[in-house]
């Protein structure tokens, strides 16, 4: 089940960053900064925001 908002890719196969390890938790942020809508702030606070959910949520369903 994935919930709505997220999505899920075969990491491997696309060569994703995120396929590196064989960690069972994942995450990767798409950020998207050539926006017009994203200011250079909001680019850098998106990626400590989804490292910290992550950690939180591995935490929280360990």
């Amino acid at each position: 089940m994935v919930p709505p908002g997220d999505t899920q890719y075969p990491l491997k196969q696309l060569g994703l960053c995120a396929s590196i390890t064989n960690a069972p938790y994942k995450t990767t942020t798409e950020v998207y900064s050539d926006s017009p809508r994203a200011t250079p702030e909001q680019c850098n606070t998106a990626q400590p925001v989804a490292v910290c959910a992550a950690i939180d949520y591995a935490l929280e369903n360990w």
